[in-house]
């Protein structure tokens, strides 16, 4: 849930000491009165409650508020929206309690004030200290609060606080938190499926994850009319998001994203679908899991026509997946050289990089009809290291597969990384990478990786 917090209004700015206009809300100046009646104290009974509400807060304790703050409090926060009140801000806690651990106020320096004509008011000045509960990090904002009194009640607290990184860091964390927890698909989905319905030939897939440490999956599926299919499934906790990407031998290209998850029975999202035929459709998604053997995969396009899917547990000697089970091996010649192709990659060295490709040579990163010419490619590649310094390929695993459509292909499978020279910032991109072979030349790559949130990277790095 996305909240919006409330700022500083211009007139309250006065409070910080400058030229006081509204006695109701402003502080005085140094020149409202000569008269030694402006009284500051620290340890007094107000500043030693506030500063147990401070260390409630930190300990995720809001009953303080109960003798402490009047019902009609009112909190700003300096974001320019509407003050919380007493509700508003105990969901501010919750949330601040349920992204970050071992909260602190350090540095901590309080005192109160009474005004003649402006009432009494504690201040604050201290470091508001957090540790993620998803990463571990520490981070700190320096704070400053304030409290105005009526009586023995608070009225109206005004924070000064960078709100927007605060913020930006909760809702990462929480991110993090909730989608790190989202029923994972690996546990019900993996395996051989026969599937059937939705007046399209029937097929079988195999779902195989890539390694214990890498949440990411590769789908084969093979259907009745011969058209093979390859598939790269993964999951980002720090989103929440599970995105599938395929690409079909008659040209077909899907991709689907799900991010909600109600349960472990159900994942939700959307499709885009472009067929072989150029159509393109896009709706809704889910998956359900109705039975140990059986889910069924439903798809609702912008018309309001289904397709639904149902996958069953597919036989041994499934014909199909006989026809699609290919002859792999991960030591021999080709996929020796596809990894020297991607170790030269990491170097830098392009020329080595293009040695095993054909001079024709077809580069497709993501979409069917976006192909590349070796140059192009090339090229690209060049940009990442301008881009990117320290680039590897981490969790690799590699084969060779000789189908029996007659086909070789090498598959890898990797974490991209590689550090922003203009940020400094990491970036990860879970790869795919699909080799088809003519003789001893690859013809034909198809890399499926997350190329629009890529590209927008190397856009912004290349600004200005």
């Amino acid at each position: 849930m996305k909240l919006l917090l409330p700022a500083l209004p211009a007139a309250l700015t006065l409070l910080l000491g400058a030229c006081a206009t509204t006695p109701d809300t402003s502080a005085p100046s140094e020149e409202t009165s000569a008269e030694p009646t402006i009284v500051t104290q620290m340890g007094d009974e107000r500043t030693l409650r506030l500063k147990g509400a401070l260390d409630a807060f930190a300990a995720n304790d809001m009953s303080y508020g109960e003798d402490l703050m009047s019902p009609d409090l009112q909190i700003w926060l300096a974001d320019g929206s509407e003050p919380l009140g007493n509700e508003a801000w105990a969901e501010v806690a919750a949330l601040t309690h349920k992204a970050f651990e071992d909260v602190q106020f350090t540095n901590l320096a309080m005192n109160t004030t009474d005004y003649p004509q402006y009432g009494a008011w504690t201040y604050a000045w201290c470091v508001f200290q957090c540790t993620s509960r998803a990463t571990g990090e520490v981070m700190r904002f320096p704070l400053h609060i304030m409290w105005n009194w009526d009586g023995d009640k608070v009225v109206r607290e005004f924070h000064y606080s960078d709100v927007s990184r605060y913020m930006e860091a909760m809702q990462t964390t929480l991110a993090r938190l909730e989608g790190g927890a989202a029923p994972s698909p690996w546990e019900w989905a993996l395996g051989r499926w026969k599937v059937t319905g939705g007046d399209m030939p029937d097929a079988v897939v195999q779902w195989t994850k890539v390694g214990p440490d890498v949440d990411a999956v590769v789908g084969s599926w093979i259907d009745a009319a011969g058209v093979q299919t390859r598939q790269l499934v993964d999951w980002d906790p720090t989103m929440g998001q599970l995105t599938s990407t395929a690409a079909s031998s008659d040209g077909g290209l899907g991709r689907l994203v799900l991010t909600d998850f109600p349960d472990g029975l159900h994942m939700n999202g959307t499709f885009h679908m472009h067929t072989a035929d150029g159509s393109a459709l896009q709706g809704a998604a889910e998956i359900a899991r109705e039975a140990d053997d059986r889910m069924v995969l439903r798809l609702l396009d912008a018309s309001g026509q289904t397709v639904e899917r149902v996958f069953t547990p597919a036989a041994d000697d499934e014909p199909m997946f006989l026809d699609l089970a290919p002859v792999t091996s991960g030591g021999d010649w080709r996929t020796k050289a596809a990894d020297a192709a991607h170790a030269s990659y990491m170097a830098g060295d392009f020329d080595a990089v293009l040695a095993a490709f054909a001079d024709d040579c077809d580069h497709q990163w993501g979409d069917p009809n976006g192909g590349a010419t070796n140059a192009d490619w090339k090229a690209g590649l060049a940009v990442h290291h301008e881009v990117f310094s320290g680039i590897s390929l981490e969790n690799y695993y590699s084969m060779t597969g000789e189908y029996s459509d007659g086909n070789v292909w090498t598959a890898s499978w990797f974490v991209w990384t590689g550090t922003d020279r203009k940020t400094g910032e990491k970036a990860e991109f879970l790869v795919h990478c699909a080799w088809r072979w003519e003789g001893d030349k690859i013809v034909e790559d198809k890399t499926f990786f997350d190329v629009e949130r890529f590209v927008g990277l190397i856009e912004a790095a290349q600004e200005g």
